[in-house]
């Protein structure tokens, strides 16, 4: 029996959509008695030991979007591992014929939080909020806004997925 979590190199939870294309169903893979919860998101942050209890099949048909990305993880108390993630669509979704479809997910954080989103400009220093006040707040903040970070610390966790027209997952 392994030490912990991350000790398997094999995936955990698998996702299994319903024939209906309905309602997805998160399956761990092994029944050892350390784990203990599944724990999910439809909204695309990763999942904390607060997040939604995996009980039933989670719904994807009412969503108000075309796609729902689902992640989870196996808990053992506060603790998990990886974290799986997997989009579905359901009803009249945006594959079409012939056109591949990318879905990048990632914490939202990750892109819009003014210390580390990679696509905004980021919160002025207080010299800059104290600076000029006729002076838009993009004008200041241009030659350091967030999206011009470059290097490592600018890197951020993403999973990519890319599926045929016909449904298929290539990557």
């Amino acid at each position: 029996s392994p030490a912990n979590l991350n000790s398997f190199e094999e995936q955990l939870i698998s996702f299994e959509k319903s024939e209906d294309g309905t309602h997805v169903s998160l399956v761990s893979k092994y029944d050892i008695p350390f784990i203990t919860t599944i724990r999910y998101t439809t909204d695309g942050s990763l999942p904390t030991k607060d997040s939604e209890v995996y009980t039933e099949p989670v719904n994807i048909e009412k969503q108000d979007r075309a796609g729902t990305v689902i992640r989870a993880a196996v808990f053992r108390g506060s603790k998990s591992a990886k974290v799986y993630t997997k989009t579905f669509f359901s009803g009249d979704s945006v594959l079409k014929d012939g056109i591949y479809t990318v879905c990048i997910s990632t914490d939202t954080d990750n892109l819009y939080s003014d210390e580390k989103g990679i696509l905004v400009l980021g919160a002025p220093t207080q010299e800059e909020a104290n600076a000029n006040e006729n002076i838009p707040y993009d004008e200041r903040t241009r030659n350091r806004a967030n999206y011009f970070g470059r290097g490592i610390e600018w890197e951020r966790p993403a999973n990519v997925e890319i599926y045929s027209s016909d449904n298929e997952e290539i990557i």
